[in-house]
């Protein structure tokens, strides 16, 4: 960025660096300073939302995913919640959200998402075959695996260690 400061994606993409690193309220900073000419276009709240989740402030993050349309933001979006409001102490209804995912993954859905919100659940053993599965239908996702921050509990795990030793991360 000090190179070249007004390339308008030099912002999300240190935002998501810093939000890769937990350094949650820099990523903030970042993404309301963005250029809008941004290629990442109008970043999603969704990414906001996990900033403040992050940084333990699951109301905040709550309030922006339930003020966002699901149908324009998807899967995601629902794991977000999903794994907020269980962070939240909303267990019922983190539950509901991934049950509802859980279906969905016969569907074609990413069975990365259902494993965020089993994560955020502290249901480690579902978090782990949802990571299983996600990893056997070659999900995208599971190039964040190593570093995702909604797996920090998981980190402590053996057979965490061991997908991410098979996925050679």
């Amino acid at each position: 960025m000090r190179l070249d400061p007004l390339t308008p994606d030099q912002r999300t993409g240190l935002g998501w660096i810093y939000f890769n690193a937990g350094r949650y309220e820099d990523s903030l900073r970042v993404l309301a300073e963005r250029h809008p000419a941004s290629a990442w276009g109008k970043v999603p709240r969704t990414y906001e939302a996990w900033n403040h989740a992050l940084a333990g402030r699951y109301q905040e993050a709550i309030d922006i995913l339930e003020g966002e349309s699901a149908e324009s933001s998807g899967l995601l979006h629902r794991a977000s919640l999903g794994w907020a409001l269980a962070r939240a102490g909303r267990r019922a209804e983190a539950e509901e959200i991934l049950s509802d995912l859980e279906a969905r993954v016969g569907e074609g859905a990413d069975p990365y998402l259902a494993a965020v919100v089993a994560a955020g659940l502290d249901d480690a053993a579902r978090a782990m075959r949802w990571l299983e599965r996600a990893h056997e239908q070659h999900s995208p996702n599971m190039i964040h695996v190593k570093i995702e921050p909604f797996f920090g509990p998981l980190r402590r795990l053996r057979a965490y260690d061991r997908l991410v030793e098979r996925m050679k991360l």
